[in-house]
């Protein structure tokens, strides 16, 4: 069973092994129980003193279900990037999973247009023709003398 106590050490052993500067999270906003608690963990672990490398910090939602927000937050994606290269590889490894988790074809091959028509949809926005979008939440830069005017 999935338990707080189970995702924070977890998170903190991959955190101290890989020492990650940029993680990619669910949202806060996701539809999924599973996918906002795994949010509110990732906010906890990266409250650590010990915490000196992520530099940036990104959320993203369940695709088939991206506009399905939470009542209280709202996922706002400021962060683009082009997949429209790559959309084929998307496509096979969402076929794979399908077939790997026994998924009836008529309900998943709904599920992988949505996802495909969601990325689409996204490019849209950025004169692309597909994109994954994300959130940012935080990014630090580092400054010094030689490369910040004051």
């Amino acid at each position: 069973s999935l338990t707080k106590e189970l995702i924070d050490n977890t998170l903190n052993e991959v955190f101290s092994k890989v020492n990650p500067e940029c993680i990619v999270t669910h949202s806060a906003a996701d539809i999924h129980f599973e996918h906002r608690l795994i949010n509110q963990e990732v906010l906890y672990s990266l409250d650590s003193e010990n915490n000196t490398y992520i530099k940036q910090l990104w959320t993203t939602v369940s695709q088939t279900y991206s506009y399905a927000y939470n009542q209280f937050s709202v996922y706002q994606p400021n962060i683009f990037i082009d997949i429209s290269q790559y959309i084929q590889h998307k496509k096979n490894a969402l076929n794979q999973y399908s077939i790997a988790h026994e998924i009836p074809y008529n309900t998943d091959n709904r599920s992988i247009l949505a996802c495909i028509n969601y990325n689409r949809q996204l490019g849209f926005h950025v004169n692309r023709q597909y994109c994954e979008a994300y959130q940012q939440i935080f990014s630090l830069f580092e400054t010094s003398e030689d490369n910040c005017l004051f």
